[in-house]
């Protein structure tokens, strides 16, 4: 079975932490990593099974609109049936 991917987008640390932290208790995901965009833009990447996968997206952009922390989520997205050649590894 393919996985799903899961991005959650915020601007600032402290909403992506609160993002990530929800998006692992919420299903079950496996955290990728957390990327640094710049400009204080942070991208929270996970995978799973797609109806984990959109529960984990659904409440990682929940919880960082929630940390009142400025503006938190600014995207989420979930990738349902990603094709083969997109990579899912932990090296930058």
């Amino acid at each position: 079975m393919r996985q799903a991917l899961g991005l959650v987008e915020t601007k600032g640390y402290a909403g992506n932490v609160e993002a990530a932290d929800a998006m692992v208790k919420a299903a079950d995901v496996s955290f990728i990593k957390q990327i640094s965009i710049g400009a204080g833009f942070l991208t929270t990447i996970v995978q799973g099974d797609v109806g984990s996968v959109k529960a984990a997206v659904d409440a990682g952009a929940e919880a960082a609109d929630k940390a009142k922390i400025a503006p938190s989520a600014l995207r989420d997205v979930a990738i349902c049936r990603r094709d083969s050649a997109l990579s899912c590894s932990n090296s930058p």
